[in-house]
């Protein structure tokens, strides 16, 4: 009798490893080696920044209008160029 429930014990730890080993596979992040950055991002070196003409908004390259270029707080006015007030 002791065997069956030592059995049956040894038959849930595996279940339960498994659902663990599962769940950490699923959870991880995945990196595709051939495209690391998202989209309208290229790799410089280690890290992902946006093309020319994107800037970075909420963790995002967005297009940058007329007249405005990208850079790491989104896009801003080009050199001789301001906003309206």
């Amino acid at each position: 009798m002791l065997r069956f429930y030592l059995n049956r014990l040894g038959n849930l730890l595996r279940v339960a490893l498994g659902v663990c080993l599962a769940f950490v596979a699923v959870d991880g992040c995945l990196v595709d080696p051939d495209q690391r950055c998202g989209a309208h991002q290229v790799l410089q070196g280690e890290l992902c920044a946006c093309e020319a003409g994107y800037g970075l908004v909420d963790r995002e390259c967005v297009i940058c209008g007329e007249n405005e270029q990208g850079s790491l707080e989104g896009c801003e006015c080009a050199a001789g160029f301001m906003r309206p007030t």
